[in-house]
């Protein structure tokens, strides 16, 4: 069972997202807020009491008191291994590559359709990361139009096996899977991506893939590829 945790400050909408993932077989809702704020509240005294947070949080890009951004900066600073999802009406291209380096694994818009939200929760709980259409075209265009000097830098600073090993996590390969088609230890494996994660200056998997695709180390029809 995926528990979800959701801030959304329009509450008929937000009723409305809970009583859909409540159907899906595999998703329970198990914490509600209000705003951001409300939901990292939540958080600090679930994990004050020692209690399991959610596997996956739901923030609305536009809330009172702390934002979708705001407060995905705030939780992944507090619990750097929550995978969060943002939903949002707007699709501007700086906004939702904003969002993925803020260290969001996904982006929803609000009138997606129920199997496609079903699709990014499961695909962001096993993979850690889901891009869907909107999404796909923003990193595109990020990968582009990339011009960074210090994305450029980091790349050299990374090793062949360490690049290896990059690949092989954008295309959504468990550790268990690149351990084996490497014949490395799965320590191994974490120890490479803890690195990676350090040397890109990368919150998680999903910054590791924008890293890459604006680095020029994989381009997004591979990755469409590879990911479907």
């Amino acid at each position: 069972m995926i528990r979800i945790g959701i801030a959304e400050d329009q509450a008929l909408f937000r009723k409305g997202i809970v009583g859909l993932l409540n159907s899906f077989d595999n998703i329970q809702v198990v914490e509600e807020a209000e705003n951001g704020q409300e939901i990292l509240n939540r958080y600090q005294d679930l994990n004050e009491a020692e209690e399991a947070l959610p596997d996956i949080t739901i923030l609305d890009l536009n809330m009172p008191v702390l934002d979708g951004i705001k407060t995905t900066e705030k939780l992944k600073e507090l619990f750097p291994n929550l995978k969060i999802i943002i939903i949002s009406s707007f699709d501007d291209q700086d906004i939702v590559v904003h969002l993925y380096e803020k260290g969001a694994n996904a982006y929803l818009d609000k009138n997606a359709e129920p199997e496609e939200v079903e699709e990014a929760i499961n695909t962001v709980f096993t993979y850690d990361f889901f891009f869907n259409k909107a999404a796909t075209n923003a990193l595109e265009d990020a990968s582009t139009n990339s011009k960074d000097t210090i994305v450029l830098n980091s790349v050299d600073a990374l090793s062949e096996r360490e690049l290896e090993v990059l690949k092989y996590i954008c295309y959504a390969n468990s550790t268990d899977e690149i351990a084996d088609k490497m014949s490395i230890s799965k320590r191994t494996v974490e120890g490479h991506r803890s690195k990676l994660l350090q040397k890109t200056d990368s919150k998680n998997t999903t910054s590791l893939v924008l890293f890459s695709l604006k680095a020029k180390l994989i381009n997004i029809s591979e990755l469409k590829v590879n990911l479907a």
